[in-house]
């Protein structure tokens, strides 16, 4: 019985130190590369079950803003938000110039033959400055979320920016060129669009 309590103790040993790769050798990486992958994975995961509804799904009036959702990590807790926001800030300008660059080519094509390149192209020069994330005044972040991700944090922000906001920065813009807004006054949509902004002027 005693040599049978002996062995049972000396033949785990050799089986672990049998399944153990050796430091440094081609195993010994193979499995650390496992390892490495399954954390991987488990963090992915994590992740993913502890998204905000509202990050894959936001829950925006669509007709009033154009929203935009961002993530972003950091060991620092501010800076994980700051640079969330950051990102959303940079997705809704593009949005934005791309939905402007939209009516005001429509609004070009409204005018048919007297609608030139020419015209296009000065219309692009008016918007591509108009909308940067650097100084997108008037956004609210309207949901925010902060995980701990072991020693970092992951922050999640929903970004919202008034349509309305926008038009009128728009129409701002075209009245500083002349030929630009005496061609567009001439367009239904265009006299549209300034009783939007009228609208929304009243509204706030």
């Amino acid at each position: 019985m005693k040599y049978k309590l002996l062995v049972l103790p000396i033949l785990f040993l050799l089986v672990s130190c049998a399944s153990k790769p050796e430091p440094g050798s081609p195993e010994a990486a193979a499995r650390s590369a496992e390892v490495e992958n399954d954390r991987r994975e488990k963090a992915v995961g994590n992740t993913v079950d502890e998204m905000p509804e509202w990050y894959l799904e936001p829950n925006c009036r669509l007709d009033l803003v154009l929203c935009s959702t961002s993530t972003a990590t950091s060991g620092d807790l501010q800076m994980a938000v700051d640079k969330a926001i950051i990102d959303a800030k940079a997705t809704t300008a593009d949005k934005l110039s791309g939905l402007m660059n939209g009516k005001v080519s429509r609004y070009i094509e409204e005018l048919g033959s007297q609608g030139d390149q020419s015209l296009y192209d000065e219309a692009s020069r008016v918007i591509s400055g108009l909308f940067v994330d650097v100084n997108l005044a008037g956004y609210r972040i309207t949901q925010k979320s902060v995980q701990q991700e072991g020693s970092r944090y992951r922050a999640y922000v929903l970004l919202e920016f008034p349509i309305g906001e926008a038009n009128m920065r728009l129409v701002e813009e075209i009245k500083k060129n002349e030929r630009l807004e005496s061609r567009l006054r001439a367009t239904e949509a265009y006299k549209d669009l300034e009783l939007e902004v009228q609208r929304y002027r009243e509204s706030r």
